[in-house]
């Protein structure tokens, strides 16, 4: 039997629609597949083909091999996702519910892109009531993985956190909600309206992380929400931005798809989202700094201190115990001004930094921040003979 790969090449050379069918059709059935994951982001490695969400799918393993030497070249980490002819058509609602529309098989060798609504039909609910639509946010996960892989990358744009900040805003969510203490009466089967009777008692599950922080959860869909509750102990309650709004002055935050993308918001940062949404512009993108060869980058102290941004920063810190010390310099590099947060610490970076960027951004007056640890060649270079405006505690005789 022909590989795949032979018949992409018959295809090329002919451009016959039954051949392209007969690709499809094996891409259906095959065996097994591969896809490219980035594990930081917790989804497929997201690539754009002809301006849409692209997808790397490859036939035999030793192609998904050579890609993902190249990938590593390039300093991105993925890994192979191995999916069967079982799970196939689950895997195509996968990539639909995370915002792909395009397929590439078999890059780096003869390639084909193909669309995604070739293999599946694309769903249409226009026709479905409301109230019997599906969550589901295609849209918002791709742009959270946009940037946050972005993000992970170096590679981020204000575009790219922009663009998430307006899906953030506007799309609906689930919340999970503990319903067995709820005594209701269903008034209107049509749209499910129901009076909640007295004595009804609603309960939101909060998740904590490791610095013993607690957070509402809030889902895009329902393959988000199942992360969760695998048990399947809530109910998933339809909610918006201002429901948002309302529960993240509950706890410490709110976390949206916190086993997937993770995007952590506090009070401040919905303030941000809101106004960018709103047509307020905003330059707030975080990002990890490193020098790279032959670019120019000047230091030094800010002209105008950031003073809130800094105590807004330091409040962080005194929370989190793997923080030893933080230095704040003014960064010029290609004719742009950030501030450059070189941060001494243990444990996950990405934690870290993320943590620092949810307290200061708010606070950056546009500037963006830059992070670098100081155990980098960089980082010590960047604060000789500078003062933390940040350090850690230490009690004890010897502290």
């Amino acid at each position: 039997m022909e590989t795949i790969q032979q018949i992409i090449k018959k295809f090329e050379a002919t451009k016959d629609k039954q051949v392209y069918s007969e690709i499809i059709e094996r891409i259906k059935t095959e065996e097994l597949l591969w896809v490219s994951y980035i594990p930081f982001t917790n989804n497929y490695y997201l690539d754009f083909e002809n301006g849409k969400p692209a997808c790397y799918l490859f036939t035999e393993k030793k192609y998904y091999d050579e890609y993902q030497d190249y990938m590593m070249q390039q300093q991105i980490i993925v890994k192979p996702v191995e999916n069967n002819e079982e799970q196939r058509m689950l895997m195509f609602g996968d990539l639909y519910r995370s915002g792909f529309e395009m397929i590439v098989i078999d890059n780096g060798q003869t390639h084909l892109v193909i669309s995604l609504f070739d293999i599946i039909d694309k769903p249409d609910f226009s026709d479905v009531p409301e109230i019997n639509r599906p969550i589901m946010n295609p849209a918002l996960v791709c742009a959270a993985n946009h940037f946050f892989q972005g993000l992970n990358t170096k590679r981020v744009t204000r575009d790219m956190e922009a663009n998430m900040f307006k899906e953030i805003y506007h799309v609906k969510y689930l919340m999970p909600l503990d319903a067995s203490k709820m005594n209701m009466e269903k008034t209107n089967a049509d749209n499910g309206e129901c009076i909640i009777k007295e004595n009804s008692m609603m309960q939101f599950p909060l998740i904590t992380n490791s610095e013993d922080k607690s957070f509402y959860p809030f889902f895009t869909d329902w393959n988000e929400f199942r992360r969760f509750d695998k048990e399947q102990k809530f109910s998933g309650n339809i909610v918006t931005f201002d429901d948002i709004k309302y529960f993240v002055d509950k706890s410490d935050g709110i976390s949206i798809n916190p086993y997937g993308v993770n995007i952590t918001l506090t009070k401040d940062m919905c303030n941000v989202i809101e106004s960018v949404a709103k047509g307020s512009p905003q330059n707030t993108v975080i990002k990890e700094q490193a020098a790279e060869k032959d670019t120019k980058v000047m230091l030094g102290e800010p002209a105008e201190y950031p003073q809130k941004m800094v105590d807004e920063i330091c409040k962080y810190l005194k929370t989190n115990k793997n923080v030893n010390a933080a230095y704040l310099r003014l960064m010029v590099k290609d004719n742009e001004q950030s501030y450059l947060i070189v941060v001494d610490f243990s444990g996950d970076k990405n934690e870290v930094f993320s943590g620092i960027a949810n307290a200061g951004v708010p606070f950056s007056n546009g500037k963006y921040l830059d992070f670098v640890p100081l155990s980098s060649s960089f980082g010590k270079g960047a604060v000789e003979n500078v003062e933390p405006f940040y350090k850690k505690k230490k009690f004890g005789i010897f502290g």
